[in-house]
């Protein structure tokens, strides 16, 4: 079985990048994607946050499935 999430880190993320999981106070949840601005929730802080897959292999993922037509 593959590690997928590793260690978390408390806090918000210095930087927002395609690939990570935030969590905010109130348990909610929210995946950082490519392109897609962050909505951070009106109210909550972020408590903790990890990546779960670097941005560059995102992008080479999204390249894969635009290359093939997935997604459209």
């Amino acid at each position: 079985m593959i590690g997928v999430i590793q260690k978390f880190k408390e806090g918000p993320p210095e930087v927002f990048e395609a690939g990570q999981f935030l969590v905010y106070e109130n348990e909610t949840t929210e995946l950082v994607g490519l392109g897609v601005p962050v909505g951070v929730k009106a109210g909550y802080d972020i408590v903790r946050h990890c990546t779960l897959i670097a941005p560059h292999e995102l992008q080479w993922l999204d390249h894969m499935a635009n290359r093939l037509g997935y997604g459209k």
